[in-house]
C-alpha cells in the first residue's frame, strides 16, 4: 500500500570526508541505503525516505553545490527540512568550521523555504562505544589499541582519548603522537605478546592498507608478538541502525 506523500517532512544528507579511493564512496552509498531502509521500516508515515550522500573533498561537485542540489530536490518533493549528518569521528576542522561555514553561506543564498539542520557528528554519539566494544570483545584476551586519524586542532582528540580509556585501550594516531609504532613498542616493553588494533575509521581505503603495511613491519621487528588488525566501522547494519535512530530523535 502506498503511504501518504503529504506526510513527507525530513530529508537526510550523510556527509563524509571523501577520498580518491573509490571504496569509501561505495561504502558511503551502501550505508545511506541501509539508513534509508531502517527509516522506512520504523516510520509508518514515511514513503521511501529521501537519503543522499555528499563529500567535502574529492568530488566533481563541490559540497555547497551538492547541498543546494539536494535542497532543491527535497523542496520540490514536499520536504520541509533537511538534516545534515556529519559522518566524522572527531570534532576536527571539517566538523567545527567547514561544514558549518558552508551551511551559513547556503542559507544566505538559497531561495527555498526549507530548513537546513546540522546534526551532531557521528563520533559524538554515546552509543558508538557499544559498536567498538563488540569489536574488541572478539579479541577479549588481547591488549587493545584504538587507532584514529588524530587532529592537530586543540581539544579535538579528547573524545578519542576518553573513548580509548573507557574501552580499556591505548589510543594511537596516524597524524600525531602517540603513533601506532610508539604504542606497540610500549606494550612490547611491558612484555605483551598479543595485541589487537581496532581502526577508529569509517571505511576501508588507502589508510587501512597503509596501517596493514605498518603492522607487517612491526611484526618483523617483533616476531614473537602477534598483532591482529580488525576492520573499520564499515557500512554495517549496526552502524546504519544507530544513525537512523539518532537522526529520528
Amino acid at each position: 500500500m502506498v503511504k501518504n506523500l503529504s506526510n513527507l517532512k525530513t530529508a537526510y544528507l550523510l556527509v563524509a570526508h571523501g577520498s580518491r579511493d573509490p571504496r569509501p564512496q561505495k561504502d558511503l552509498r551502501k550505508l545511506a541505503n541501509l539508513v534509508s531502509q531502517y527509516l522506512q521500516e520504523n516510520d509508518q508515515d514515511t514513503y521511501f525516505p529521501l537519503v543522499d550522500i555528499a563529500t567535502l573533498e574529492f568530488s566533481s561537485v563541490s559540497f555547497s553545490q551538492t547541498m543546494i542540489n539536494f535542497a532543491e530536490i527535497a523542496y520540490y518533493q514536499g520536504y520541509k527540512q533537511i538534516k545534515i549528518i556529519p559522518l566524522f569521528l572527531s570534532a576536527g576542522v571539517h566538523v567545527t568550521e567547514d561544514i558549518f561555514q558552508s551551511l551559513v553561506s547556503i542559507k544566505a543564498n538559497i531561495n527555498l523555504t526549507i530548513n537546513l539542520i546540522l546534526e551532531p557528528y557521528l563520533g559524538s554519539y554515546p552509543e558508538i562505544i557499544d559498536i567498538l566494544d563488540l569489536k574488541f570483545q572478539l579479541f577479549s584476551d588481547l591488549k587493545r589499541i584504538l587507532f584514529a586519524h588524530g587532529s592537530r586542532k586543540n581539544g579535538a582528540n579528547f573524545e578519542i582519548e576518553n573513548l580509548a580509556t573507557a574501552l580499556g585501550a591505548l589510543n594511537a594516531y596516524w597524524f600525531i603522537s602517540p603513533s601506532l609504532e610508539e604504542q606497540v613498542h610500549y606494550l612490547v616493553k611491558q612484555g605483551v605478546k598479543r595485541i589487537v588494533v581496532v581502526p577508529y575509521l569509517l571505511f576501508m581505503g588507502g589508510i587501512t592498507e597503509a596501517i596493514t603495511q605498518k603492522i607487517n613491519l612491526l611484526q618483523q621487528d617483533h616476531p614473537d608478538v602477534k598483532i591482529f588488525l580488525d576492520s573499520p566501522l564499515g557500512a554495517t547494519p549496526a552502524l546504519a541502525q544507530l544513525i537512523a535512530k539518532k537522526i529520528k530523535q
